[in-house]
């Protein structure tokens, strides 16, 4: 995954970031359908997707996920229900609850051998 260089290549997306790691804490590009998600803004590497990042996106239809994500928090993708694909990084440690739940379209999701903790309903509502 390519470093983020300048705010036009961050174009709807929101971060916080700790001096050490980033957390992506918001999506608002509302043309989007297929979103490669950045392994580093401003050289510090993305750790984490957080809280309802980008619930209800509904536009949403694939979406590639780092190396660097560990961790993605409660219902960061929830009810994005044309979402069909998602891509993980290899360093995927776990997913909070209700991550996916909702996501009705959901065909490909292949878990990491990395995930170690897998929350309450997170793909609850997804088709298959």
């Amino acid at each position: 995954m390519a470093e983020m260089k300048n705010e036009s290549e961050r174009k709807g997306f929101k971060f916080t970031n700790d001096g050490t790691n980033v957390i992506l804490t918001a999506f608002s590009d509302a043309e989007a359908t297929e979103v490669v998600i950045p392994s580093h803004v401003g050289g510090a590497p993305l750790r984490r997707i957080g809280y309802s990042a980008f619930k209800g996106n509904e536009r949403l239809t694939s979406v590639v996920i780092p190396d660097t994500v560990q961790h993605i928090e409660n219902s960061a993708f929830r009810d994005c229900k044309n979402l069909t694909k998602v891509v993980a990084g290899k360093q995927l440690r776990s997913l909070g609850q209700y991550a996916f739940a909702g996501c009705v379209q959901l065909k490909s999701f292949t878990l990491p051998s990395s995930l170690q903790t897998l929350g309450e309903k997170t793909f609850d509502q997804c088709s298959e």
